[in-house]
């Protein structure tokens, strides 16, 4: 037995010695770490359109085995996620962005709004008005920045009993002061109001002077109703009504009558006219009581066209009444309404208020021409004019300074020969506002006022046609024009504007586009004028020099270095009857062959 133990021996220290190799292995299953938690660095985020940031998910425990993230966004158009955690804003709303990984989700909620702009200032297109009761204003608020994020107004009255306000439009209610109050993002602006009741002595009346007769002609066979003293009121149609009464008597009117003329445009129109013979009447009241009855006092609107046409046509002994006042207080008006109304009543030295803003067309077209004894005129409210709205208006008045005209939007022929021929007119407005003008807007207005010592300035840059024509004709106590800005011409848009004015100084013309007459006769007659403005156009027009300066028998000095072409077209009779003698700028480039009125003056120096 002895020999066999070494071998066991030996056989079991191999066994002991056989690398693992070398027996079969067992693989185990790999360990599996769940997410336990996941968190966006942001729960939720706040956003402009345009603007870009980036979420980052943190996974709990750090050594998970799905930490694949997956990253989506509930609304697309509001907000998108790239797959790298990127969050993109759109549009203004919510959007959910929403991380997964290993079954576990985080969600941000992403809002977005548009940049917040704060308001710097807000301003009222006037900071004070008058307004009489009854009526209305639309002021505008303008909120700067535009773009500003809360600017919404909201507009307040300190006293509503005086005036209300809503979205803008003021109505006046009673007399008194209120504040009108625009806000919007803590900024405000705000506008005194000042309301006034139109006084009133009744309807309209006509006190006697002395004895005399009012006689109504009537072809319209209109109900007009009076009582003279405290007698019974008397109804009459007839197409004449005779009134006497004695002195110091009154006579009241009433009527319900839409328009006091009747006709029309093809047939003619037929005015019911009052006349007074055999002695004065004070005119006084509120003449609405021919429209409207016993409610004048709420009556402000005029319907009928051509409603008071006439209705004092040349009546020479009506009067104003020393303490009572004409009343015209419709701020609603019609067409021709108040056309002729007082027409050569030259015994009326006080004009009515004219309260409305809005004109309609002619409505007070010759409204008191020739009214002689016509000192005075109270300012006006138009803000809007019509066609032909003040044309002849205070024609041939007595009218010694002219009433400030605030309207910004004319109409052609809105103030056409407005002041023409009043032998008395002094002053002018200081301004005449208007930036944009219309067709003849001011054509004539001043014409042959010849003790017209002023003229007011004309702002506007773009012209019309005839705007201005005549505009000074004949105005030979004006020594000085007003600046004419204009660079944007129009068709006669200066034609006659200074001739026989008695200018001493041309005004300068800055123009280099010219139109077809646009300054024909400017200056024709202007006796004192001795220089020419510079002519700085270079492209002429047809007849636009044409008679420019004719008659002006003072000139001695014409600069037109920039004219290249000269042709008669374009200066026919322009310096005819200037001095025997001057001086005559020209350009080297151009050929003036024709001398004498249609050229270069014979006897004149020429320089080049």
């Amino acid at each position: 037995m002895k020999p066999f133990l070494p071998i066991l021996c030996i056989a079991l220290a191999l066994a002991a010695c056989t690398p693992e190799s070398m027996v079969s292995p067992v693989s185990p299953e790999p360990e599996t770490i769940p997410v336990r938690t996941l968190e966006l660095s942001s729960a939720s985020l706040s956003l402009h359109p345009g603007d870009k940031v980036s979420l980052t998910a943190t996974v709990v425990p750090f050594d998970a085995t799905d930490v694949d993230l997956d990253w989506s966004s509930s609304d697309g158009a509001v907000a998108t996620v790239s797959q790298a955690g990127e969050v993109a804003a759109l549009s203004v709303g919510e959007a959910v962005i929403t991380a997964s990984c290993g079954g576990r989700k985080a969600e941000c909620l992403v809002t977005v709004s548009l940049e917040y702009i704060p308001v710097s200032s807000v301003t009222l297109d006037r900071t004070g008005t008058d307004l009489l009761a009854g009526e209305s204003l639309l002021l505008e608020a303008t909120v700067s920045p535009s773009d500003a994020t809360e600017k919404e107004v909201t507009w307040t009255s300190s006293d509503t009993e005086v005036a209300t306000v809503e979205n803008g439009l003021v109505t006046a209610l009673s007399a008194g002061e209120a504040v009108i109050t625009a806000a919007a993002g803590g900024c405000s602006a705000t506008c005194l109001v000042k309301v006034t009741v139109p006084f009133s002595y009744g309807g309209m009346c006509m006190e006697a002077v002395s004895v005399g007769t009012i006689s109504i002609s009537n072809p319209n066979r209109l109900t007009i109703e009076y009582k003279v003293a405290d007698g019974d009121w008397t109804s009459a149609s007839s197409a004449t009504i005779s009134i006497s009464a004695e002195a110091g008597e009154k006579v009241w009117f009433r009527g319900e009558n839409e328009t006091y003329t009747g006709g029309n445009g093809d047939d003619g129109y037929i005015p019911t006219v009052f006349s007074c013979g055999g002695g004065d009447f004070y005119l006084s009241g509120n003449l609405m009581s021919l429209i409207c009855g016993d409610d004048y006092a709420s009556c402000t609107g005029l319907t009928g066209e051509f409603a008071f046409f006439k209705l004092f046509d040349g009546n020479n002994h009506l009067l104003n009444h020393p303490e009572r006042d004409i009343e015209l207080p419709a701020t609603g008006l019609s067409p021709s309404c108040y056309r002729n109304m007082f027409y050569g009543c030259g015994g009326l030295t006080r004009a009515p208020q004219l309260p409305a803003r809005v004109l309609t067309e002619a409505c007070y077209a010759s409204m008191f021409a020739y009214c002689t004894s016509l000192k005075t005129f109270p300012e006006m409210a138009a803000e809007e004019m019509d066609y032909m709205s003040c044309t002849w208006m205070m024609m041939g008045s007595g009218i010694e300074k002219a009433p400030e005209l605030p309207a910004m939007k004319l109409a052609e022929s809105c103030y056409q020969f407005m002041f023409m021929e009043c032998p008395n007119l002094r002053k002018a407005m200081p301004t005449l506002p208007a930036t944009e003008l219309a067709p003849k807007c001011y054509s004539g207005m001043f014409q042959r006022s010849d003790k017209l010592e002023n003229a007011p300035e004309l702002p506007a840059t773009d012209l019309k046609y005839e705007c201005y024509s005549h505009m000074f004709n004949g105005c030979n106590t004006l020594t000085k024009a007003p600046e004419l800005p204009a660079t944007t011409l129009a068709v006669a848009c200066y034609q006659r504007m200074f001739g026989n004015s008695g200018l001493t100084e041309a005004p300068k013309l800055p123009a280099m586009d010219l139109e077809v007459m646009c300054y024909q006769y400017m200056f024709e007659g202007a006796l004192h004028l001795e220089k020419a403005p510079v002519l700085p156009a270079s492209q002429l027009e047809p007849w636009c020099y044409a008679n420019m300066f004719h008659g002006c028998s003072s000139l001695n000095y014409v600069n037109a270095a920039f004219i290249t072409k000269p042709s008669t077209s374009y200066t026919n009779n322009w310096l005819d009857g200037v001095a025997d003698k001057g001086l005559f700028i020209k350009s080297p480039d151009a050929e003036w062959n024709v001398t004498g009125p249609h050229g270069v003056p014979e006897g004149w120096t020429i320089e080049q």
